[in-house]
């Protein structure tokens, strides 16, 4: 349906259409759809950030667990000796701790 843009009453010709307040308008509706269209980009780079930081605390958790392993391997740790008599020779071995 076409837009109405006079109205004539008698002889008289009356305008109705306000070209400014329609470009207005549309203005608004354009700037609404570039403010969505940036909205989504944000909530995908958001999810994308939140997936980045859980990759990260796993990539620290791991870390920080191996680190536990090897202070508990180091803290754990003896030398042990074995004097053989027969042949005068100490054997001398490093022992590990274990990991709890």
């Amino acid at each position: 349906m076409a837009d109405i843009a006079n109205i004539k009453v008698g002889d008289n010709t009356y305008s109705i259409k306000d070209s400014t307040a329609r470009t207005t308008a549309n203005n608004a509706i354009t700037t609404a759809n570039q403010a969505e269209t940036k909205a989504d980009q944000a909530i995908a780079d958001s999810a994308s950030a939140k997936t980045t930081a859980g990759n990260a605390q796993t990539t620290a958790n791991t870390a920080n667990q191996g680190q536990i392993n090897a202070n508990n391997k180091i803290d754990g740790a003896s030398i042990v000796g074995n004097y053989t008599e027969p042949t005068e020779t100490l054997e001398i071995t490093l022992e590990l701790g274990g990991i709890s």
